[in-house]
C-alpha cells in the first residue's frame, strides 16, 4: 500500500513552462475487514460434506511501514444447537504482526499470530490460548485482479494438543483504491491428542473446508 513517486528532471525549452510534478499518493495506512463463512466437515470424526458451523469475523490492520503491518482481529462462530435448540458458540480474538516483500507481480508474506478460544479447544468445552504461524504468496493478475494462490497456516496451542493446519486459496477484486472484495476456499485438518474423540490420539485427520466472502475498506 505504499506509493512511490520517482521525479524526473527535463530540460526547459524556450517558450514553454516545465510541466507540474504530479502528486504523491497517499499510502493507505489503515485497512477494515469484514467476513463470513459457512464450514462442513471433512470427514475425521465426522461425515464429510455435514455442516459444522458458521463463522463472522472483524478484522483491523495497520501498516507500520517498510513491509510491516499490525493487525487485529475477533471472530465469532456459532454451531448448530443440539437438544435445547440452542448453537455452541465460540469466541475468537486475536492479534498479529506480519511482514509483507514484493517480488514484480509476487507478495510474499509471514504472519505470526497470538489468540484466545472461549470453548472447546485444548479440552473439550474449555477455553485456551494458541499461537500461529502463516505465509502466503499474492500474484497481481492486472489492476482488478489477484490470485491469492495460497495461505498456509500452522496453528497450536499453548497447554495440551489443538493442532490444526489449514491451506487456503482464493481470489481478489479491486472495487476502487479502497475497496475490495474477496472470497476464498480452505481445508484444514486437526490433531486434538487425546481429546480427539471418539478416536483419541488418531494423530492429524481431516477437519473441516469453508468457502469464505470478505470486503475490505482501506484509508
Amino acid at each position: 500500500m505504499a506509493g512511490v513517486l520517482v521525479g524526473v528532471a527535463a530540460p526547459a525549452f524556450a517558450g514553454s513552462a516545465a510541466p507540474a510534478p504530479a502528486p504523491s499518493a497517499t499510502p493507505l495506512g489503515d485497512t477494515i475487514s469484514l467476513e463470513f463463512s459457512p464450514e462442513w466437515y471433512a470427514g475425521g470424526a465426522h461425515n464429510a460434506g455435514q455442516y459444522a458451523d458458521s463463522y463472522a469475523k472483524v478484522g483491523f490492520s495497520h501498516n507500520l511501514g517498510n513491509g510491516w503491518g499490525l493487525g487485529v482481529s475477533i471472530q465469532d462462530t456459532v454451531k448448530p444447537g443440539s437438544g435445547d435448540g440452542k448453537g455452541a458458540g465460540n469466541f475468537q480474538p486475536e492479534v498479529s504482526l506480519g511482514y509483507k516483500w514484493k517480488l514484480d507481480a509476487f507478495t510474499f508474506g509471514i504472519t505470526g499470530a497470538l489468540g484466545y478460544t472461549s470453548s472447546a479447544i485444548v479440552v473439550p468445552n474449555s477455553s485456551g490460548a494458541y499461537y500461529a504461524v502463516s505465509g502466503t504468496l499474492d500474484w497481481k493478475l492486472d489492476s482488478k485482479w489477484t490470485w491469492n494462490v495460497i495461505n498456509a497456516r500452522y496453528r497450536n496451542a499453548f497447554a495440551g494438543s489443538w493442532f490444526t493446519p489449514k491451506l487456503a486459496t482464493g481470489v481478489t477484486y479491486q472495487l476502487d483504491a479502497r475497496q475490495a472484495v474477496y472470497t476464498t476456499f480452505g481445508y484444514a485438518w486437526a490433531d486434538k491428542g487425546e481429546y480427539n474423540n471418539p478416536t483419541p490420539n488418531a494423530g492429524l485427520q481431516p477437519d473441516k473446508f469453508n468457502v469464505a466472502l470478505g470486503y475490505k475498506l482501506g484509508f
